[in-house]
């Protein structure tokens, strides 16, 4: 699926983030050298054991949105194409602060997440036509763990439960202090050399999170979606389930611009919107 690269995304420019991509079927030391001509040291290149068929994952230093950033993650887009590794069992994991996230934020981002994460779920699938065969393993769904702990536990202990959690399609990486810049972890989609769904994830991924934080998040919506979201279904049958009236009332929600709408709903529907 081939969704146009962007010289620069309409997030915000000095939004950190940082990517983290696996691979396998690369041998580390021939593809090591290779990217090492197109990263500089404050990259990391390591071996993956958790991955089969050497495992290599690549984690990105803080990165901002501008023109020089992705430049350079297009060069090493086109640097993998080049390798042309596997991804049968590999994530494309995406790490996005946000400043003055409190407990109350980042239990209605949870419950927000939640409500939608069968949209969230297909579109993670990228260029395959289904999930990687780990996903179960490293990226279940949060639907029912996050309606289980909020009911029976409380808000803290929810926190807590999500909290560097490497199983669940979300992990929380909070400072203390009153969370006042917290990383979230989204681990949700497949890994891919294609540089425009990298553009998609993260673009999706932040207008999430600044919705909840936005004078127009509509707190009895989503918590009505919440008490009625959490998913018993097996993800195969998700994937195969269409929801795009829920897609485009997600999309209207939290996009302000009609390009990112379009990509987004181009990505869900394996239809082009946009040449």
């Amino acid at each position: 699926m081939e969704i146009p690269y962007r010289k620069v995304l309409t997030i915000d420019e000095f939004t950190d983030f940082g990517i983290e991509i696996e691979t396998e079927n690369l041998k580390f030391d021939e593809a090591e050298k290779k990217l090492r001509k197109q990263l500089d040291d404050s990259w990391q290149i390591k071996q993956d054991k958790s991955l089969k068929d050497f495992g290599l994952e690549i984690a990105s230093p803080i990165l901002y949105n501008n023109k020089e950033t992705w430049m350079n993650l297009k060069k090493l887009a086109k640097t993998l194409k080049y390798l042309n590794p596997e991804y049968t069992n590999c994530s494309f994991q995406v790490n996005l602060s946000i400043e003055n996230f409190n407990e109350e934020d980042i239990i209605n981002f949870l419950k927000f997440y939640s409500a939608y994460e069968e949209i969230i779920i297909r579109i993670s699938k990228g260029d395959d036509k289904t999930l990687r065969e780990t996903f179960e393993e490293f990226a279940r769904p949060i639907s029912l763990k996050a309606f289980e702990y909020i009911k029976i536990f409380g808000n803290q202990k929810t926190i807590e439960a999500f909290e560097s959690n490497k199983q669940e399609s979300i992990s929380l990486k909070l400072n203390k202090a009153k969370y006042k810049k917290a990383l979230i972890e989204f681990r949700s989609p497949n890994s891919t050399d294609n540089i425009g769904l990298w553009q998609n994830y993260i673009t999706l991924f932040y207008y999430m999170l600044k919705y909840v934080k936005d004078k127009n998040y509509d707190k009895e919506k989503i918590d009505y979606l919440f008490e009625r979201c959490y998913i018993k279904r097996d993800i195969e049958s998700i994937l195969e389930y269409n929801k795009i009236k829920k897609a485009i009332e997600l999309a209207d929600m939290i996009f302000k611009e009609d390009i990112d709408k379009c990509l987004f709903l181009e990505q869900y529907e394996q239809k082009t919107y946009i040449k």
